[in-house]
């Protein structure tokens, strides 16, 4: 597998992993009772796909710069 199926396959999980992560924040905020371990457990996993969603991309772009 190349790095561009992998930069598809991290931005298919990364838009879920968001998804999921507003859905609980705003859950937690209608009942008022928040999870805090695991909105932050989510965002930090959001954060290291973006990481490597970026990552990948720059490598991507000096391949074909190249």
């Amino acid at each position: 597998m190349n790095n561009k199926t992998f930069i598809y396959i991290y931005t298919v999980v990364l838009f879920a992993l968001t998804f999921l992560l507003v859905r609980r924040f705003f859950g937690n905020l209608k009942t008022g009772d928040f999870e805090y371990l695991k909105l932050a457990l989510n965002l930090g996993i959001v954060i290291v796909l973006i990481l490597k969603i970026v990552r990948l991309g720059k490598i991507e772009n000096q391949k074909t710069e190249e």
